[in-house]
């Protein structure tokens, strides 16, 4: 690793600053104790690319994705004579000349995108795994090498770039100007995990009444039917027509790929409910309100018509609900429309301490409107 030590200066200090600052993010996983010896499913990490559960979360597996706005591989000769446009130290350039160790070496040029969006933070268990997301997301994946005591970086090209300089393929590039005092994390924000277990089975269960399964192709064709419905969209999103059809529409093709996506990245966790029949009658899922605060969940369902009253929906809510509690989660939150008394009557009377506000709220589907929220202290 010791020509990496030539990389010194190749990128500015006003880069550096840049980056540290606009890229800072103070995200502190809450602090977190065992209920059980069951595997609690809502406070485990996984890798952000194959979804393996990992052992622990800190500065040695984190990883700050930047988005590359441009990328250009030159020859030696053309670096040399754009050398100022691609030194231009008002904006995040990254150069990194393959030359000095290969006879038909190039010089590979970023520029980062400074207002990127999708620019953000992630763990991945493997330096495999981060380059696979740096492919996917076209960006620079930047971590601290605890070995080499310096910030360093994957790019889309580290293959090509290590073969070209006589590397192992997958040795990330060191950039030996940017220290320990410049990253982003410290040690200490190191976190065991261990501890909760790897289980990723997923959940199910049964009641007197209705099974509660994980979601199948066999049974889309009944939540299709529900979701559509005019009436259960009036409840659900607080008005219907083309606009919410055409967003089910869209959304339906990649339903189940996402439900073991969602799963395996502790996002979302999405049940059907069927009769003893096994025929479909409702859904029933819960949501991460935000991938940067992962521990604020909402649960939302719903019932076909013909089975509401009948108390399912009452001993499906308490059987998840007590289910995350085992595994985790601490508090659940929930929305309902104004109009839907039996939403309201069924929070209202779960036995968790549970907190009701009415207030107004907007969407993109119902306008501005009163709805009513809860939180669900489990």
């Amino acid at each position: 690793m010791d020509i990496y030590k030539t990389l010194k200066g190749f990128i500015s200090k006003e880069a550096i600053n840049h980056i540290c600052f606009r890229y800072y993010n103070k995200y502190n996983p809450l602090a977190v104790k065992p209920l059980n010896k069951t595997p609690m499913w809502f406070k485990q990490m996984t890798c952000d690319c194959c979804f393996t559960p990992l052992d622990s979360i800190g500065r040695h597996n984190r990883y700050y994705l930047c988005k590359i706005q441009e990328f250009e591989k030159l020859t030696p000769r053309q670096y040399q004579f754009n050398y100022d446009y691609y030194n231009n130290p008002n904006e995040i350039r990254i150069n990194y000349d393959t030359s000095p160790y290969s006879y038909n070496g190039f010089v590979y040029c970023y520029k980062i995108d400074q207002l990127s969006p999708r620019s953000y933070s992630t763990w991945f268990c493997s330096r495999q795994c981060a380059l696979n997301a740096a492919k996917k997301m076209n960006a620079l994946a930047f971590y601290y090498d605890e070995e080499e005591q310096s910030v360093a970086f994957i790019t889309p090209h580290i293959v090509e770039i290590n073969r070209a300089i006589h590397e192992s393929d997958y040795t990330p590039l060191l950039m030996m100007d940017w220290g320990e005092h410049n990253w982003f994390q410290k040690l200490s924000d190191y976190k065991d995990l261990s501890l909760y277990g790897f289980d990723t089975s997923y959940p199910t269960f049964s009641t007197r009444l209705c099974n509660v399964v994980k979601p199948s192709v066999r049974l889309l064709n009944g939540y299709k039917r529900l979701v559509l419905d005019p009436d259960f969209q009036k409840d659900f999103w607080g008005s219907n027509g083309a606009a919410i059809s055409n967003h089910i529409n869209n959304s339906l093709p990649n339903f189940m790929n996402h439900v073991d996506v969602d799963f395996g990245r502790r996002l979302m966790i999405e049940w059907f409910i069927t009769n003893k029949n096994e025929d479909f009658i409702g859904f029933i899922h819960l949501t991460c309100m935000s991938n940067a605060f992962p521990y604020k969940w909402v649960v939302e369902f719903g019932l076909v018509k013909e089975y509401r009253g009948k108390k399912i929906m009452k001993t499906v809510l308490r059987g998840i609900l007590n289910w995350a509690k085992n595994n985790g989660c601490d508090k659940i939150y929930a929305i309902s429309e104004e109009h839907n008394h039996p939403a309201h009557a069924l929070f209202n009377n779960l036995p968790f301490n549970v907190t009701e506000n009415r207030t107004h709220m907007s969407d993109q589907f119902g306008g501005f409107r009163p709805m009513r929220n809860y939180i669900v202290n489990l």
